[in-house]
């Protein structure tokens, strides 16, 4: 069956997996969830083809491999897509990136002005 992993992992993409696949092999073919995976709220979106609807489930993966708890480890569909979203140590890290890199161009604005008074 064709399932989609997006976001947080190591191999992004759609992958061919037997029947009866759960979401913690899926996300062992994707590579693993990355260091900044947010593993506690893994969204599983699925499609209903019968009824035309679709459902979000959220599932705490960290409390499956912490308890063992099944129910944290479902069993996907065809066509089921996975996102595993960012830490929030990951937003802030992108938001500082992008300070640092602002600064450097108004460092170099400011320094071009500089020299060009020196004239």
């Amino acid at each position: 069956m064709a399932v989609n992993v997006w976001g947080f992992v190591n191999v992004p993409g759609q992958y061919m997996v037997p029947l009866e696949t759960d979401l913690v092999s899926l996300l062992s073919y994707a590579g693993g969830p990355r260091e900044d995976a947010r593993i506690k709220r893994i969204r599983v979106v699925r499609i209903s083809a019968e009824s035309d609807s679709s459902a979000v489930i959220d599932i705490d993966v960290k409390d499956f491999v912490d308890t063992g708890d099944l129910k944290e480890n479902p069993v996907l569909r065809p066509g089921d897509t996975v996102v595993v979203s960012g830490t929030t140590f990951h937003l802030v890290n992108k938001v500082f990136e992008l300070g640092f890199r602002i600064a450097m161009i108004v460092q170099a604005v400011y320094l071009a002005q500089w020299y060009a008074g020196r004239d």
